[in-house]
């Protein structure tokens, strides 16, 4: 559970908890590195993706044929490619 007055989120994990109070209550932000872009993030990993897909173009493309679907990250991508072409939710 966060430990910041007011707010009683809970969390699965202590490193969730963590990231949560240091974006949420103590304005942590993640600034990507690419000169002249000025983008900030609550979490490094969104800026890392940012950075990837929007600075270095890195995409993950979906497998099914004809679909053309693309997306920042891999995870996306399978979580597409099973809710529209394996009907799985």
């Amino acid at each position: 559970i966060c430990r910041y007055d007011g707010c009683g989120k809970p969390f699965s994990t202590h490193a969730n908890r963590k990231r949560h109070e240091k974006s949420e209550h103590e304005g942590v932000r993640y600034l990507c590195t690419h000169e002249g872009c000025g983008r900030s993030f609550n979490y490094d990993g969104d800026r890392k993706t940012h950075e990837k897909s929007v600075h270095e173009g890195v995409r993950y493309f979906c497998r099914y044929e004809g679909c053309g679907k693309s997306f920042t990250t891999n995870e996306s991508g399978k979580k597409h490619e099973k809710q529209a072409h394996e009907g799985i939710r």
